[in-house]
């Protein structure tokens, strides 16, 4: 395994963070949309409550799917399996 030191560790984490987060990097920005959208039928009112709470479900949901997902890959669990609260469930 390489190591990376010096100027160039920075711009590998940023990288790194990129490939992780970058095929859910804009799908957020859609959700808060959605979920505040004034023509629905059931809206949501903005306020400062509301707006940190779907930020929050939307932050927490990514840590989970991807923390879940490199812990099922750690244990080597084949992918059609995930992890659960530490038991197996059969997709």
């Amino acid at each position: 395994m390489h190591t990376y030191s010096g100027r160039f560790r920075p711009a590998i984490i940023v990288g790194a963070l990129g490939v992780v987060f970058g095929d859910i990097g804009t799908s957020p920005i859609y959700t808060i949309q959605t979920v505040f959208n004034p023509s629905d039928p059931h809206p949501i009112p903005i306020s400062p409550d509301n707006v940190y709470g779907v930020v929050s479900l939307i932050f927490w949901s990514v840590m989970i799917i991807v923390t879940t997902a490199d812990a099922a890959e750690y244990f080597g669990l084949p992918l059609d399996r995930t992890v659960v609260m530490g038991s197996r469930i059969e997709v």
